[in-house]
C-alpha cells in the first residue's frame, strides 16, 4: 500500500546522533534597478544567468529539456514558478561550513547579476512587481498545480509568482524524536512566523495587516498547508503523517513519462497508486506543504525569506532547539494545542510580532528560545547576535528592514 511506502520511506531517514546535520534553502528575487522583477522570460533574464552560471564552472540542471536550475559544489539552484531564485545548501553540522558555502556560492551568483545590472532581494513577497506581470515558468507541473490552486483558493497565482520564503532541514533518530520535533514546531509555527516576518508590500501597495505569506498560503489550499492537527496528539507517528497525506489529493503523478493531472482524487482512492516506486512516493510527499513537513528529514518552512545574517540566526536557533535543548523546548509547549496554535496564528494576523501563543506573547518566547540556544552553542552562539538584536527592540525582521529600506 501507498500508505506503508511512505511509513517506511519516512522511517529510512532515521540518523544516528552522531550524523545530526541541518540545513537551509533560501528563495530569492533577482530585481531590476527600480526592485522590479527580472523573470525567466525577460531579455538577458533568469535563463540567461543561468547559462552565465553554466560558463564559469556551474552544472546544469535540466527539466524536460528546459533549463531550470544549476549546481556546483554544496548548492542547488532551482527555480519556482515565478522565477524566484531558490538556493539549497547540502546539510552539514557545523554552521560555519553553511555559511562558507553559501558566501562562496553567492559571490560567483552576485558578480554575474550584478554584471547584468541586477540584485538579488530577500523578501517574503514582490516589493514592486503585480503578480499579472509575471509570466509562470516553462514546467508542465506548475500549469498543473496553477490549474488546481485555481480550485481550491483565491491566491495559488500569489504563492506562486510572488512569494518567497527561508527554510531549515533536520534530522531525527527514531519515530518518537520525529513525534516531539514534529509537535514543537507545530506549536511553534506561529512563533516563527512572527520572527521571521519580513513582507510588507503587497501588489505594490502597502500592506497594513501581518502575516502576508501567510495569509497567501490559508488561501491557496487549506488541506495541504498551515499547521498539522495530527501532530499535535500524543500518538503522533510515521502512520499519521502518511495518514495526512494519502487523505487528501496530490494533484498530479508523473507516469510513463507524462505528467498526468489527478486532481481532487485522494491519493489512497488514486488507481494504481499502490505500485508506486520510491520516485514517485517522494513526488507525492513533496505536494504538500505544511508548516513543518516531513521526508527523509523535517523541513521547517514558515519563514520568509530574509537576509544572510538572519537566515544563519534562523539555523542557529533550528539547531539549538531541535538537537541540543529539545526536551526543554518540548517542556514549554507540551501542553499547547491544536486550538492555541490556530488562535495564535490569529493573534499574529492582527499583532505581528507582539500576539500571544496562550499566555505568552512571540516575543518573551522569542527571548527565551535565544537565550536557551546562545547558553548551548559554544562558539557558534554568534550566529544569534542579529537575530536578537531585533527581538530585543521588540520588533520583527518586516520592521526592522521597513525602517531600513522602505521595503
Amino acid at each position: 500500500m501507498i500508505r506503508d511506502k511512505i511509513i517506511d520511506y519516512i522511517r529510512s531517514g532515521e540518523k544516528a546522533e552522531k550524523d545530526y546535520a541541518i540545513g537551509f534553502e533560501i528563495e530569492n528575487f533577482i530585481v531590476d534597478e527600480n526592485d522590479k522583477a527580472v523573470t525567466y522570460w525577460d531579455d538577458g533574464g533568469v535563463k540567461d544567468i543561468l547559462e552565465d552560471l553554466i560558463k564559469i564552472g556551474y552544472e546544469a540542471v535540466y527539466v524536460d529539456g528546459v533549463l531550470l536550475g544549476a549546481t556546483k559544489g554544496e548548492t542547488a539552484i532551482s527555480l519556482e514558478p515565478g522565477s524566484q531564485f531558490e538556493l539549497s545548501i547540502k546539510k552539514a553540522w557545523r554552521i560555519k561550513e553553511l555559511e562558507d558555502e553559501y558566501f562562496r556560492r553567492m559571490k560567483e551568483i552576485n558578480e554575474v547579476v550584478e554584471k547584468r545590472g541586477y540584485n538579488i532581494l530577500q523578501r517574503g513577497y514582490h516589493v514592486k512587481t503585480k503578480i499579472d506581470e509575471i509570466k509562470i515558468l516553462p514546467k508542465e507541473r506548475y500549469d498543473l498545480m496553477y490549474k488546481y490552486f485555481n480550485e481550491t483558493g483565491t491566491m495559488g497565482h500569489n504563492m506562486m509568482k510572488g512569494t518567497a520564503a527561508s527554510q531549515s532541514s533536520i534530522d531525527y533518530k527514531d519515530e518518537e524524536d520525529f513525534r516531539r520535533k514534529m509537535r514543537v514546531y507545530n506549536a511553534l509555527s506561529p512563533v516563527f512566523y512572527a520572527i521571521f516576518e519580513n513582507a510588507n508590500i503587497f501588489e505594490g501597495e502597502a500592506y497594513k495587516e501581518n502575516g502576508l505569506r501567510m495569509t497567501i498560503w490559508k488561501n491557496t489550499d487549506k488541506e495541504r498547508c498551515s499547521i498539522i492537527k495530527e501532530a499535535f496528539d500524543d500518538d503522533f507517528s510515521y502512520a499519521s503523517y502518511a495518514d495526512y497525506i494519502v487523505n487528501r489529493p496530490c494533484i498530479f503523478i508523473h507516469k510513463n513519462g507524462e505528467d498526468i493531472y489527478t486532481g481532487h482524487t485522494k491519493i489512497k482512492d488514486m488507481e494504481g497508486i499502490d505500485e508506486a516506486d520510491k520516485k514517485l512516493v517522494e513526488h507525492v510527499l513533496s505536494m504538500f506543504f505544511p508548516d513543518t513537513r516531513a521526508k527523509k528529514y523535517i523541513e521547517i518552512r514558515m519563514m520568509d525569506s530574509v537576509q544572510i545574517d538572519y537566515l544563519l540566526g534562523l539555523v542557529a536557533l533550528i539547531k539549538a532547539t531541535s538537537y541540543q535543548n529539545l526536551d526543554k523546548v518540548y517542556e514549554m509547549i507540551k501542553d499547547v494545542t491544536y486550538d492555541d496554535a490556530l488562535k495564535a496564528l490569529d493573534s499574529f494576523k492582527e499583532s505581528g510580532i507582539r500576539g500571544k501563543l496562550k499566555d505568552r506573547s512571540f516575543l518573551d518566547i522569542a527571548k527565551d528560545l535565544i537565550s536557551l540556544a546562545k547558553s548551548s552553542l559554544g562558539d557558534e552562539a554568534h550566529y544569534l547576535n542579529a537575530l536578537e538584536e531585533v527581538i530585543d527592540s521588540g520588533k520583527s525582521i518586516r520592521e526592522v528592514n521597513f525602517e531600513k529600506y522602505g521595503l
